[in-house]
């Protein structure tokens, strides 16, 4: 059996044969700890079991070095990145181009070089919409409204969406985006049942949880996305190395 490489924190990568050649499609994961992201080890994987000729390679960017890391993208080797989601915000100001969802959302996680611009998408929104299908979820509770539930007012736009919040106000911008969701207040005051649903999606603050009463079967928060990157490592191998 081959030699695996190893990150600091014990995860098996690629091969420890593996070499990059000048046509080997290269991608980056930007992260503050790049090593303890799954994604790429799951990416990599994905690439070997389909013998292309591509590698995403793990980078650990601080914050002071990241602007100056990924503007240089455009003039590197590297044809795009992953971005943590601890940079989503922040990769906005270096976007040439960017596709609705990001436009709607203001949030970015996958970089494409194109000649030497930047073209932003939102993969994980693009992961949560392809989990939702695969377990034919069409009736979804969507508790929250930050960038996430933006984006996912846009790209779950043929399902029947509801959304949840203590304050009804910050919701109003999700009908611009999508004119048919049912907006609803919940809070410690109002519990409410959602056992009607056919998915939970919790986008931000966990504690609005402790106000639903009975939740779907299939229920999914932003905090615990493990389930999501075999989804996300698909839809980035689809797109842009698959070919």
């Amino acid at each position: 059996m081959s030699e695996l490489v190893k990150t600091e924190s014990g995860i098996e990568t690629m091969n420890i044969h593996n070499a990059i050649s000048k046509q080997t499609t290269l991608f980056g994961l930007i992260a503050e700890s790049a090593q303890t992201n799954r994604l790429f080890v799951i990416l990599n994987r994905m690439i070997k079991a389909n013998n292309a000729n591509a590698m995403i390679i793990p980078m650990n960017i601080r914050e002071d070095d990241f602007y100056f890391t990924v503007s240089n993208m455009k003039k590197s080797h590297v044809n795009g990145s992953f971005i943590a989601k601890e940079y989503e915000a922040s990769t906005m100001d270096l976007l040439d181009k960017s596709d609705d969802v990001v436009k709607v959302a203001g949030v970015c996680d996958f970089v494409l070089r194109v000649n030497e611009t930047l073209e932003g998408s939102y993969i994980y929104a693009e992961a949560i919409k392809a989990y939702a299908e695969d377990n034919k979820a069409l009736k979804i509770a969507i508790i929250g409204s930050n960038a996430l539930a933006k984006a996912l007012a846009l790209v779950l736009k043929d399902k029947e969406l509801f959304y949840f919040h203590p304050q009804v106000e910050t919701l109003m911008p999700l009908v611009e985006i999508n004119g048919a969701i049912d907006i609803n207040r919940v809070d410690s005051d109002m519990p409410c049942d959602l056992s009607g649903f056919d998915m939970l999606i919790t986008t931000e603050d966990l504690s609005l949880e402790s106000s639903v009463q009975n939740t779907p079967t299939l229920s999914f928060n932003s905090d615990n996305d493990q389930e999501l990157l075999e989804y996300m490592s698909s839809i980035i191998f689809d797109k842009y190395i698959k070919g």
